[in-house]
């Protein structure tokens, strides 16, 4: 297996250290990436606390990580 590779996503930017840490780790879940992000925005977003979502990639050889490059730079 090749190295992990982590990705952090937070809403709303962590001026502080968050007080909820979501962490999913990915293996060739590509098509899942997405709706994930959504879901989990949803759910937590309306807890009103500082919070993060870790999206682990661990190892993947579909493009899960070139889509999580692209979704950490979009924030």
């Amino acid at each position: 297996t090749g190295p992990r590779r982590q990705l952090s996503l937070s809403h709303p930017p962590i001026p502080r250290e968050p007080g909820l840490s979501v962490v999913v780790p990915l293996y060739n879940e590509v098509d899942n990436i997405v709706a994930l992000v959504h879901e989990v925005t949803e759910a937590v977003g309306s807890l009103n606390m500082e919070w993060e979502l870790l999206l682990v990639d661990d190892g993947s050889t579909d493009s899960s990580a070139e889509l999580l490059r692209g979704l950490s730079t979009s924030r």
